[in-house]
């Protein structure tokens, strides 16, 4: 495997890039501050752009090691309008998992399908062999953008995961394999 970090990625009609000083703003205008974003993640809704600061301070840091792939989804204005990430890394398995979440304005428009595309290809290139995406079962339009991109279901996984109420929830896994 050979990470190459979080270079920029362009897609048709979006663009992912690292996460930049200034982002805060519009993370916390277009999806962190979000129930309906945060309904089915691990974590709650911000209620300070303070942690928003924080998050993003932490998240720039880490760019410093190339094995970080967290993406900021921009149009062609520059505004992040949600995000994208390596959630879960087996480098011993050159497997990974993706994680993303996209502001409920820029819902079903194929936003979403286009940045995991983008994503998974990176990935491969890197010399990762299989790419994992999960959403809670009563998400199933998470399991929409995921099929679009080729991902097959693996099956529900019991417990897996927990929302950002601290409870276990089950979840709905997918999953590709690179093609030889």
């Amino acid at each position: 495997m050979e990470d190459k970090g979080s270079i920029i990625l362009k897609g048709k009609r979006i663009t992912l890039r690292p996460l930049k000083q200034g982002d805060e703003v519009a993370m916390y205008k277009n999806w962190v501050t979000s129930d309906q974003v945060t309904k089915y993640l691990t974590w709650t809704p911000h209620t300070t752009i303070k942690k928003t600061i924080w998050l993003l301070n932490m998240w720039i840091e880490e760019y410093q090691d190339l094995s970080t792939y967290r993406y900021g989804i921009v149009l062609d204005n520059d505004e992040v309008i949600g995000m994208i990430d390596v959630v879960r890394r087996d480098d011993e398995n050159k497997k990974v998992e993706i994680g993303y979440c996209l502001g409920e304005a820029f819902w079903n428009q194929g936003i979403m399908s286009e940045a995991l595309d983008l994503m998974i290809k990176h990935l491969f290139d890197c010399g990762y062999e299989l790419i994992e995406s999960c959403h809670h079962v009563d998400n199933p339009a998470s399991g929409k953008v995921m099929k679009k991109c080729k991902m097959i279901y693996q099956g529900v996984v019991k417990g897996e995961h927990f929302n950002n109420q601290g409870q276990p929830v089950d979840v709905d896994v997918y999953a590709i394999r690179r093609e030889l």
